[in-house]
């Protein structure tokens, strides 16, 4: 049986004169594969970011918050506050804890300054203890 290129098929493959053969490195990367959808990727990340629900003290658990607050201030002590940090890209946030001297309490703002310059809001502490207390 005779084929269409059976007069083709014994010959050398053709090399261009004027050019160089492009590298083996070059020639793969042309089939390598692309993002098609760019930041794809990183929205799926994002959104199996974990974060958690803002949390809700009683009435009860805000008052024995604020004494302890008023009573650490006042020693000068380094003071160990768990809050909650709202997070900027979803919604909820984490819980972070900060180990730092209370430098000022804003009663009007209700804020809390720390030496460090960190301020924290009341409504997100959850927990404050004094450390080196006598």
């Amino acid at each position: 049986m005779k084929g269409p290129y059976d007069d083709i098929i014994g010959l050398p493959h053709h090399t261009s004169t004027s050019r160089q053969r492009m590298p083996r490195s070059a020639r793969a990367a042309q089939f390598s594969p692309f993002a098609a959808l760019s930041g794809y990727e990183e929205a799926i990340e994002e959104t199996a970011r974990f974060t958690e629900e803002r949390p809700h003290l009683s009435e009860d658990g805000r008052a024995m918050l604020d004494s302890r607050l008023s009573s650490i201030s006042q020693s000068g002590n380094p003071t160990c506050i768990t809050f909650f940090a709202k997070d900027i890209r979803k919604e909820g946030g984490t819980y972070q804890t900060i180990r730092d001297t209370i430098l000022r309490i804003d009663s009007e703002k209700r804020l809390i300054l720390l030496s460090s310059g960190k301020e924290i809001a009341f409504d997100d502490i959850m927990e404050i203890t004094e450390e080196g207390a006598d």
